[in-house]
């Protein structure tokens, strides 16, 4: 009698066993069936996200940056501004005292003086020479004098120009004894090492340096041409937010390193800093782009391509890759929206060679 209770309650146990352990055999193989059943999946167009962004910065096509230097030696005297001020094209930076400079004012207008009363003397006399009443040797001594009053004109005018001086400045000049150094661009001052009393010599560091705005464009390198109707923009790291042209102004490809630099145009046209870092960040916008799931594009040493379904069996297509990340890719392709394109591409391959 013992030992058929035991015999039943192992029956019993069993039976227990077997009753739990089944439902978990039933949804494992339940899962891999279905995962067997998903083998392809249908192309669609990707969502409106960032699929692309790259670093990138802002080079002006014009003018808008600028240094003072100093061609003759100076002593600064004053500073009008400081770095960080925000200066006008023109404004008076800094005031130095040149002797050079101040000796070639001195002498561009008292070679104009000698200069107006020789050219009046030359009006005057030049009639009776003609007339023999005067002899040619002393019109030949003053109009030599003429020459050599407009060459110290000539040659002391090169000097204060090239400090960016006007004429109309020359009597204040003269009167002060200090040259006003001036802005080069609208902009703000980066950089300003000058220090009062410091003697500047030419081909030293420069004194002040303004950093401006001017119209540019967006340069970055790629590793593709953005499809055509892709929304382009420039995020700068001030906060600026610039929509770009969809086509590059221009594009250039350095064979040695692959490298694809773009340049783009801003929309509208706008000031922006030179040199300003920030993302390039590209959208789907129109362009012909579709999306699956990462598994579908396979990459072997023929290239990147998928299996679309087809009457005949799979058919290898060729896709470039713009975005691959959180299990979704998106790709260019000469394929149409909704298209089926088979999970496991590799797998597929091994069995169907086009």
């Amino acid at each position: 009698m013992m030992r058929i209770c035991f015999y039943l309650i192992g029956v019993a146990a069993f039976g227990l066993g077997s009753a739990c352990s089944s439902p978990a055999s039933e949804v494992d193989h339940h899962d891999e069936a279905h995962e067997e059943l998903e083998e392809s999946v249908a192309l669609a167009r990707p969502s409106d996200r960032v699929i692309f962004e790259a670093a990138a910065r802002v080079v002006s096509t014009a003018p808008a940056r600028g240094e003072i230097n100093v061609l003759n030696r100076a002593l600064i005297v004053r500073r009008l501004v400081a770095a960080g001020d925000r200066v006008k094209q023109g404004q008076i930076l800094l005031e130095a005292a040149m002797p050079d400079v101040s000796e070639a004012v001195a002498l561009h207008r008292s070679a104009g003086a000698q200069l107006e009363l020789a050219e009046k003397r030359h009006n005057q006399i030049a009639p009776l020479q003609k007339e023999g009443l005067l002899r040619a040797s002393e019109l030949y001594d003053l109009e030599q004098s003429i020459h050599e009053l407009r060459a110290q004109r000539a040659r002391s005018r090169a000097i204060w120009q090239a400090v960016g001086l006007s004429e109309s400045e020359l009597l204040a000049v003269e009167r002060a004894g200090l040259i006003p150094l001036r802005a080069p661009v609208d902009g703000v001052v980066v950089r300003m090492e000058a220090e009062l009393g410091h003697m500047a010599e030419p081909g030293g560091t420069p004194l002040a340096e303004v950093q401006g705005e001017a119209l540019g464009r967006i340069e970055a390198n790629l590793g593709f041409l953005p499809p055509p109707g892709s929304l382009i923009q420039f995020d700068g790291i001030d906060g600026r937010s610039l929509a770009l042209s969809s086509t590059p102004a221009q594009s250039l490809l350095d064979p040695a390193s692959g490298r694809l630099t773009v340049w783009f145009k801003p929309q509208n046209e706008v000031l922006v800093p030179t040199g300003l870092l920030g993302k390039l960040r590209i959208r789907p916008g129109s362009a012909d782009l579709l999306e699956a799931p990462s598994n579908a594009v396979d990459r072997d040493e023929a290239g990147t391509h998928v299996m679309v379904d087809a009457a005949e069996g799979p058919r290898r297509t060729p896709v470039r890759v713009l975005e691959d990340r959180a299990g979704r890719v998106v790709f260019v392709a000469r394929l149409p929206e909704g298209a089926r394109v088979r999970l496991r591409a590799r797998v597929e391959l091994q069995g169907h060679s086009h």
